[in-house]
């Protein structure tokens, strides 16, 4: 783990990103090809061209974007469609070690990116916020009124590297919860 690395003294950066939210949509029309959209953001965001956007398009697939040492943006996406209105565990591992970005849905693996970089958060520092885009600079700051339309239930962000193990293990310990 790399506890710790968020934070003033490291400028903000994480190297290893774990994020996970219990979520249910209905919103768009279930799309497993297409770009990422930026539309019904966010589980969580710290504006995705300065750190990090963990969300849910309205084609249905995870997605997530961010800034790191290498370039701007990361603009990737699951495989998998969830905006059946259905609760669903998303998650995602940005792992610098492994040089790759993984998403899993419901526990299991549901797309991987490989990628070669150091870290998140090579932008302007930026505030997080809930279920709406960030552009904030300070507590309390600028949104960018793109708001996520659903139920979220429990998010997580950890700046460590969880394996497929690890995901499984959580969304098996969770899952009854939501009725899955």
């Amino acid at each position: 783990a790399t506890s710790g690395q968020h934070g003033p003294s490291n400028n903000g950066r994480c190297s290893e990103i774990t994020c996970i939210a219990w979520f249910r949509t209905s919103v768009g029309s279930p799309n497993a090809s297409g770009a990422y959209q930026f539309d019904n953001w966010a589980f969580l965001d710290w504006d995705r061209s300065e750190f990090f956007n963990f969300n849910v398009g309205d084609h249905g697939r995870l997605q997530f974007a961010g800034d790191t040492d290498v370039t701007c943006c990361y603009d990737v996406m699951g495989t998998s469609t969830s905006n059946d209105g259905q609760w669903h565990m998303g998650a995602v591992v940005a792992s610098s070690s492994n040089s790759r970005i993984r998403f899993y849905l419901d526990g299991q693996p549901d797309g991987t990116h490989n990628f070669s970089f150091s870290y998140f958060g090579a932008g302007t520092r930026r505030w997080g916020i809930v279920a709406d885009g960030s552009e904030a600079t300070q507590n309390n700051g600028t949104r960018n009124g793109i708001y996520y339309d659903g139920d979220i239930a429990q998010l997580a962000f950890l700046s460590e590297f969880w394996d497929d193990s690890k995901v499984l293990a959580h969304f098996t310990k969770t899952r009854s919860r939501f009725g899955v």
